[in-house]
């Protein structure tokens, strides 16, 4: 059964990865309550966005390891 992200008000740009060529996508959303998203005054941590950026690259990691057609369906262009 396939995930479906929430609306939250917002159009994602989740269809040129998940329809265009069919690839898998996940969402993974990370931010804390006081960054002010989308405001005048928005700000990310350098902290946060480091733990951002190490828990996407070892997701990634895993699921390529676990999966290694995965990697090379994505470099084809064919989708799974």
């Amino acid at each position: 059964m396939p995930a479906i992200p929430p609306r939250l008000g917002v159009e994602w740009p989740n269809d040129a990865f998940s329809e265009v060529p069919a690839l898998p996508t996940i969402w993974v959303l990370h931010s804390y309550a006081a960054c002010s998203q989308h405001a005048p005054n928005e700000h990310l941590p350098s902290p946060i966005a480091r733990e951002g950026l190490a828990f996407l690259a070892g997701l990634n990691w895993e699921l390529c390891a676990a999966d290694p057609a995965m990697l090379t369906h994505a470099r084809s262009g064919r989708g799974m």
